[in-house]
């Protein structure tokens, strides 16, 4: 079976297994599209010389030698939305965003357009990859999380926390005084503090 054929071959979606400068441009990309209400997924990140030669074989791709997939550089996209997968327009408006934000897009290529495919090679060709040139890439920007406001509910009343990447965080004196603890800090131990009853007259 076809499927069974495939999955001996090394072909994944996982983001995890692109250059990081790439990685990134991958995620500002959904991000982007998010916010124009376009949810996008990713189908194809690293694939082995295996893959890239069953694409060939089976129409997916223009050639079955290694190319920027192979090397961390390229990865493929659809829209995370059942029955618009592949929707033209859709991906047409992706491959807008793509470009904007410096990627490749195959969209635009003149023979075998991939309107999934996006890369960022650096300059570098296909030839020159599997040649043994690296491409210089960009080093990731150091974006702090966005913070969204949260409203913590406690016994004696609320508090204003934050939710950064899934984790809220608290004031936490504030909060530890209003359910009957005192923190203690210690200017000799910055990175430490210690939550203690409070002390009743």
């Amino acid at each position: 079976m076809p499927g069974r054929e495939v999955q001996k071959m090394l072909k994944t979606r996982s983001l995890d297994c692109l250059m990081p400068y790439v990685r990134h441009l991958a995620l500002r990309l959904r991000e982007e599209c998010a916010k124009v209400g376009i949810p996008l997924g990713f189908a194809n990140t690293l694939r082995d010389k295996e893959y890239q030669e069953w694409c060939k074989k089976n129409g997916k791709s223009a050639t079955a030698e290694l190319g920027p997939h192979a090397f961390g550089l390229a990865f493929d996209v659809f829209i995370n939305r059942k029955g618009s997968e592949y929707d033209m327009e859709l991906l047409r408006r992706v491959g807008a965003i793509g470009k904007e934000l410096g990627l490749s897009w195959a969209g635009d290529w003149k023979s075998f357009r991939e309107y999934v495919h996006f890369e960022y090679t650096g300059g570098l060709t296909a030839a020159d990859l599997r040649a043994g040139k690296r491409a210089e890439l960009p080093a990731v920007p150091e974006e702090l999380p966005a913070a969204v406001p949260m409203c913590i509910r406690h016994p004696g009343g609320e508090l204003t926390g934050y939710a950064v990447d899934g984790v809220t965080y608290v004031p936490l004196r504030s909060l530890c005084e209003a359910l009957g603890f005192s923190v203690l800090w210690d200017a000799a131990r910055p990175n430490e503090a210690e939550v203690k009853p409070a002390c009743t007259p």
